[in-house]
Parts: structure tokens; sequence; C-alpha cells
């Protein structure tokens, strides 16, 4: 009896002190500075991290703060483990290279807390596949649903809620052409039709000859491989309901930019009215 529980006991401290790296690549151990915005933060050796598989609001968005003060709760002046997915780093503005992590960091109490599936749960961050960036995007996208349903931290803000098509249109005077750096949205809507492309995939969602007919989602032609590695196929989304989520910016009308496959859910639901 003394044996069973000391291996117990053994079993449970050895999962204390490690962090889950399961899917991920262990990389180093360092202690975390302040957080300069809602997913990067520096180490104490000078190395930058950024978080990966999900994004914040970053600048004047709303929740923007909250969210940066939520890292810099979490992890500052604490040991912080990374761990790596197939993409391992991000290029800075200046040229550099910053680490883009999986971050564990432990506690008081010598216990590893996982930092993206805090700031999911609590709803300071959203998950944001991307190819190389989805080794736990899945576990992730469970997570962020129980915190939207929960209408917790971002959820209960008006400009992160899931937009209808005639939402996005009225949106469109307040876009820049192009959506790499445009403000992040959950569009649900039916899909009216799919057209291939030299420049990617389009999902068009309003029917030819209607206000809407110009509002895009758009996959790129680089990422229609995962679609082929996943047993999907773009076209199939035709007449289906989806809740897309990327990064909207204007090309005719509002046009979403997706990254991954993980970014589009099929719904069952009838899409939004406003």
């Amino acid at each position: 009896m003394k044996t069973w529980v000391a291996c117990v006991l053994a079993c449970w401290t050895l999962t204390a002190c490690a962090p889950d790296m399961a899917g991920l690549t262990a990389g180093e151990t360092a202690v975390a500075a302040q957080a300069t915005s809602a997913t990067r933060f520096a180490l104490d050796n000078g190395h930058i991290v950024f978080l990966a598989e999900v994004d914040a609001p970053q600048g004047e968005a709303p929740m923007a703060f909250e969210a940066q003060k939520a890292l810099s709760g979490l992890i500052s002046g604490r040991p912080v483990r990374l761990g790596f997915g197939a993409r391992q780093t991000v290029r800075l503005r200046n040229g550099q290279e910053a680490a883009l992590a999986h971050v564990f960091v432990r506690t008081e109490s010598g216990r590893w807390i996982w930092v993206q599936g805090e700031m999911v749960d609590a709803g300071f961050a959203w998950v944001r596949p991307r190819p190389g960036e989805d080794a736990r995007a899945e576990a992730l996208l469970r997570r962020e649903v129980k915190a939207r349903e929960s209408r917790l931290g971002l959820w209960d803000e008006a400009a992160y809620q899931p937009k209808s098509i005639e939402v996005l249109e009225l949106e469109a005077p307040t876009l820049e052409p192009g959506c790499q750096r445009g403000p992040f949205r959950l569009l649900e809507g039916r899909v009216a039709s799919v057209e291939a492309t030299p420049r990617g995939v389009y999902l068009n969602f309003g029917p030819p000859g209607t206000a809407f007919e110009d509002v895009t989602v758009r996959l790129r032609p680089e990422d229609l491989p995962l679609w082929t590695q996943r047993g999907l196929h773009p076209e199939d989304l035709a007449d289906t309901m989806i809740r897309a989520r990327g990064t909207l910016g204007l090309s005719g009308g509002p046009m979403l930019c997706v990254e991954h496959p993980l970014a589009i859910e099929r719904l069952t639901d009838e899409p939004l009215s406003g």
C-alpha cells in the first residue's frame, strides 16, 4: 500500500514539475519580463516571444489594455518554458527573429499553467490557426467556444461578436484595401457560391445582383495544400452555413482573409440577422 501511494505521489510530482508538452518540441526555460502587448513579451535574456496560435486586441482596440494586463499578470517575473510547433520563429519589423511559441508558466506552488489556454479561457485572446501554427488549435477552439458562450472578456464587446454579411457591408467605408492588417472579425452566413481563381478561392455570400454580392471570404493559394492534407474541399462549402474567422479588408466589397481550414466552422443554425 505504501509503495502504491509513493508511486502515485511521485507521478503527481513529476506532472506538477514539468509542463505538458504533448505535440510540441520543448524549448528554453527563462524568466519572463512584463508583457508589451497581449501576445508579446520579453525574457530576462532579452529574447522576444510571441504567443503561437492565438491573437488578441492590440493598440487602441477594445479590451487591448485589459488583455495585455492579463498576460502580464500571468507571466511577469515568473519562470516560463517554451514549447514549439512546426513554425518556431516570426520576423520582427527590424529584421530580427523572435520565438513563436506555446508558453507555460510555473506558479508559486510549482505547477505549470498553459498561457494560451488561460488567455483563451478568460476571453482575453481568440484562436488564430495559421500554417505551421495548428498543433493545439482544436483544443484552443473548444476552450474559446466556452468563453464566447459565457461572454467573457472580449466576447462581451460588440466588436468581437460574430457578424452577419449585412453588418460587414456596413463596415465597408471604414476598411482599408486588402486584409493583411485589417481588424479581426467572425463572420456567420450562408455561402452562396465558391469561385477558384489564380489569386485564391473565394467564398461568395451575396447572390449575384444583390446588395451583398461582394462580401467574400478569401482562401490564399499558398494555404490550399492544408485543405488537401486534411481531406477537405472548399467547393463543398457552397450552400453551407459557416462561421469564418480572419482579418477584414476591402476588395470590391468586404473581404475576410482566412489562413487555415480550422478558421472555418460549419454551422447548423441560421446565420445572424444583424
